[in-house]
């Protein structure tokens, strides 16, 4: 019989850093919400609607990503009533964008 002393999967394993993945997802959001509207007027002078909607819905979900990202970045504590609100809006728009 193995004792709790000797199991292996109850001692704790090394200490995963992980601050850098969603810091760097963060920054790439917030880039790539900038970036896909910098062709915007080209295609508004060429009357490409659907590819100005697609642009538009894909920096809106880009840049939501890029708040949530900076305001759940440390702890997913509600801090304040603005927050509340901005978070049924991301619920909502990032469920209809995935």
């Amino acid at each position: 019989m193995v004792s709790v002393s000797e199991a292996s999967f109850l001692t704790p394993g090394p200490s995963l850093n992980m601050s850098s993945g969603p810091l760097a997802l963060t920054v790439l959001c917030g880039i790539f919400a900038i970036l896909v509207l910098i062709p915007m007027p080209w295609h508004l002078q060429s009357w490409n609607t659907a590819t100005v909607l697609y642009m538009f819905w894909l920096s809106l979900a880009a840049g939501t990503m890029c708040i949530n990202g900076i305001i759940w970045r440390n702890d997913a504590i509600l801090r304040a009533e603005g927050f509340a609100m901005f978070c049924m809006f991301t619920t909502y728009s990032l469920h209809s964008v995935f």
